[in-house]
């Protein structure tokens, strides 16, 4: 009995030391685990954080896998709809009759604002993560985890509950400076959808502004079969650069699509000039650009910022993650090729 009572305890702690969860071994679990899901949905309270303020949203996401998501975002009264059908991406603000449609099979053209198996798939395929071991939120019993972001500086924690390894909390930082925080609510995995939640139908008189890509074109290829001079900036943020050059039609009028990719990237959008005006929302600024009058819009959900202007022959529309001054700088530098 004394040697029983000697043993017991070793095999208890072999036991405990043999299933101590590291980072590797949560990256594969979390992987297989993921990979059998089918789908989620979660309600999310968001804070965006300022120099100024903080914006707070509520979040409902819906995702059915491999690639079928809605996302509906409330803020102050305002509500704006992502919805993914495999194919394509529409955005969409209700009450006003404009909406956005871009390719879905170009990852890094528009993001999923706050959705959270992004930061799982994130987490996945980090170079590493550091595992700070087990920590209560919410009264879940979580792993806390910390990653690098994206972008250069950044650093992303996310609290995983330990059951169902799926992130109940999110917070991405800038150095010590908290950038947003998700709170997940409320998360059902694989419930069952209807098919119309994936499918958006435009609103009579709604006008589109697209950025639908068909097939990409060299420079010279796009300055040989396009009708009107091929406006290229001259100035380009750091870190962006040329990625692609496509043409689509939209609404009968075909238009050039130059995507810049990078940490700085961007979209510039030509195409021959209609006088039709920019539908008046609020927020929209008249600025001037190197003698016309443009106008500017910040998106007041992840920073998707765009601008408007025209010269003699052509509309523009820049669209991008980046500030005012920025777009400036590239618009007024735009020559023709």
């Amino acid at each position: 009995m004394a040697l029983r009572l000697r043993v017991f305890p070793l095999v208890l702690l072999l036991l405990l030391t043999g299933c101590s969860m590291t980072p590797e071994r949560l990256a594969k679990t979390v992987e297989k685990k993921t990979a059998k899901l089918k789908g989620y949905y979660a309600e999310l309270d968001a804070v965006v954080y300022s120099m100024d303020d903080e914006q707070r949203y509520t979040v409902r996401q819906w995702v059915q896998f491999p690639d079928r998501w809605r996302i509906e975002v409330d803020f102050a009264g305002e509500q704006q709809i992502f919805v993914c059908d495999g194919e394509q991406i529409w955005v969409h603000q209700v009450g006003i009759k404009e909406y956005y449609r871009f390719d879905a099979h170009r990852a890094g053209e528009i993001p999923s604002p706050f959705l959270l198996v992004g930061y799982l798939e994130e987490m996945i395929k980090a170079e590493s993560f550091t595992l700070h071991g087990r920590q209560k939120k919410d009264h879940l019993n979580c792993y806390l985890i910390s990653y690098s972001g994206p972008v250069s500086g950044e650093s992303v924690t996310i609290y995983l509950e330990a059951k169902r390894l799926f992130p109940v909390s999110v917070e991405t930082l800038q150095g010590k400076e908290v950038l947003n925080r998700l709170n997940c609510t409320h998360l059902v995995l694989n419930p069952t959808f209807e098919a119309e939640l994936f499918n958006f139908e435009p609103e009579a008189g709604s006008e589109v502004s697209a950025h639908c890509l068909t097939r990409p074109l060299s420079l010279e290829e796009a300055k040989s079969e396009w009708p009107l001079p091929v406006y290229m900036p001259r100035y380009l943020p750091p870190g962006a650069k040329l990625f692609s050059i496509t043409r689509s039609v939209e609404e009968g009028k075909e238009q050039l699509i130059l995507i810049f990719d990078g940490i700085s990237g961007f979209i510039l959008v030509q195409k021959e000039k209609t006088n039709n005006p920019v539908h008046a929302t609020p927020g929209l600024v008249e600025v001037n650009i190197g003698g016309y009058s443009g106008l500017y819009q910040k998106n007041r959900l992840e920073d998707l910022n765009t601008l408007w202007w025209s010269n003699e022959t052509n509309d523009f529309i820049l669209s991008g993650h980046i500030q005012l001054d920025e777009m400036l700088k590239i618009a007024e530098s735009l020559e023709a090729e």
